[in-house]
């Protein structure tokens, strides 16, 4: 599972073989389910393109239930059923600084932050469609999620799949889930954070970062 994350700061750290034009965005250190973040839309029949989308694909209400936001696909489910064709021609990547984790700790949820130990941004290997929001086509984007690693298991039984060859991935290929390369394990370096974190409207990096003891939520 992965719900929330750190998007990028600015433009310059996004993979330099597909930023091939600038886009305007906000830095966000809690990007939740809706919000939008820079991403690299794959297709068959054209180069990625570089555009805001939305986290969630937002999916057909079923019959007296509420409308649901795919925000992660499992790997195990992508050779199935409506994801065959997403994996088929609608890859994508999405670059973030990290994502974060929780797990109960002393009565409460304490959040955890996922990054690279050598500081470089990560990218998120993703699948993307459009979603009808209020009467507009937006992209929108699930990240790919794995088992977790035995690094990452004490925190969660999945993680999102984070690639080193982002360009890889979204090339015309027949068996793109054999292009993955997923970070190795131990590549990731995990620290807690502020419970400020779990307020969605969070968006104050400084009170994120601030020391996990200090916490009011």
């Amino acid at each position: 599972m992965c719900n929330r994350f750190r998007s990028i700061h600015e433009w310059s750290e996004t993979p330099r073989k597909l930023a091939r034009s600038l886009i305007n965005f906000e830095f966000n250190p809690n990007v939740a389910p809706t919000e939008s973040v820079p991403a690299f839309l794959g297709s068959a029949d054209k180069p990625a393109e570089a555009r805001l989308a939305r986290f969630g694909i937002a999916l057909p209400p079923k019959q007296g239930r509420k409308p649901h936001n795919l925000l992660n696909v499992r790997i195990e489910s992508l050779r199935q059923g409506s994801f065959r064709s997403l994996l088929a021609g609608q890859r994508c990547i999405v670059p973030a600084q990290g994502f974060y984790e929780w797990r109960e700790e002393a009565g409460g949820k304490q959040p955890y932050y996922f990054y690279r130990k050598d500081g470089e941004p990560i990218s998120f290997a993703c699948v993307w469609d459009y979603s009808d929001v209020k009467g507009e086509r937006v992209p929108s984007f699930a990240i790919l999620t794995d088992a977790a690693s035995p690094s990452i298991a004490p925190y969660h039984d999945r993680m999102p799949v984070v690639i080193d060859n982002p360009e890889q991935w979204l090339a015309p290929l027949e068996n793109p889930l054999d292009a993955l390369h997923p970070l190795a394990d131990g590549e990731l370096a995990i620290r807690p954070v502020n419970r400020a974190l779990n307020r969605v409207a969070e968006k104050n990096l400084a009170a994120i970062e601030a020391p996990p003891q200090a916490s009011l939520f």
